[in-house]
């Protein structure tokens, strides 16, 4: 990892109070059990004997955090890990699952931040880490946004999965216990290189977890639905949606129902540009996965 910025976490909290924007648990349709992923996260988080719990997120230009209007720039690009990464300081919704965790089950640590070793910038690691009055490490949290702009579950696997070598192209750092996916928004877009159907899509998925699978628990998500309609796309969100929850019973994983957490509401206001949400927006997403997380 690159060279680590501390904070202490009480600063984090106050200067960064979104993710408190916690409403009411949500109502268990927008998650599905299948495999007891998110329960056993919830347990190892709530562990105080747990010396490390690592946890990833993997996805596309919404997982990066794109949307809020508050990131750096996210040029030069190529698709891969060695791209430029979101800063902390955004309101992004895996940024504020990361002050929630570390404000619920790490309160009073201390506070890093720190960038995948091949990136040229941005915050896409933070650790929270717990010292006893001796200053021996008692407990460590990190959490890592492997989101990269442009990904589809095919260019993923391929670009950012790679097993060989020394690891950094490879999204799942070896120790990272619990791995968050959320890809399909860019499968839709019309190529020879993306699925054109439903069950290709599912296929894709599943190929995709059962390699994280070996290493680590995976939990299966679907992103929030589009507010415009464009042709470019070969299928809707919809979809998406049906195939990600299809991959998800096939491979026994958890799934969190990020596309109904927007149901009923405003559509345009929160997803402005037609794909990626908005401030309140990732506030929506952030919100439901938290959700789940204390209802498993």
């Amino acid at each position: 990892m690159n060279r680590r910025r501390f904070l202490t976490l009480a600063a984090l909290v106050a200067a960064y109070p979104a993710y408190r924007v916690v409403g009411p648990l949500i109502d268990q349709r927008r998650f599905h059990v299948n495999g007891g992923q998110l329960a056993r996260l919830k347990a190892a988080l709530a562990d105080p004997g747990s010396p490390l719990v690592g946890i990833t997120f993997i996805g596309d230009s919404i997982t990066w955090g794109t949307g809020t209007a508050q990131g750096p720039n996210p040029n030069p690009r190529n698709g891969t890990l060695t791209d430029p990464r979101d800063n902390f300081a955004s309101e992004s919704y895996v940024n504020n699952v990361k002050r929630y965790i570390g404000d619920k089950y790490m309160l009073g640590s201390q506070v890093s931040l720190a960038n995948w070793r091949s990136s040229p910038s941005g915050q896409s690691i933070v650790e929270f880490s717990r010292y006893d009055s001796e200053n021996t490490p008692q407990k460590k949290v990190r959490i890592s946004n492997q989101g990269i702009n442009g990904a589809s579950t095919s260019s993923y696997m391929a670009r950012n999965l790679l097993s060989a070598g020394d690891g950094v192209n490879y999204a799942v750092l070896p120790d990272d216990s619990f791995v968050f996916v959320q890809l399909g928004t860019n499968d839709r877009i019309e190529s020879s290189r993306n699925p054109s159907t439903q069950k290709l899509l599912a296929d894709n998925l599943v190929a995709l977890v059962s390699k994280v699978k070996k290493t680590s628990n995976v939990i299966l998500m679907c992103a929030n639905p589009e507010s415009i309609q464009s042709s470019k796309y070969l299928f809707g969100m919809d979809v998406v949606r049906s195939a990600t929850l299809d991959a998800a019973k096939i491979c026994g994983v958890d799934f969190i129902d990020n596309y109904a957490a927007f149901e009923g509401l405003d559509l345009r206001s929160l997803i402005p540009d037609g794909i990626h949400p908005s401030v309140a927006g990732h506030s929506i997403t952030a919100q439901n996965i938290i959700s789940a997380i204390e209802m498993s």
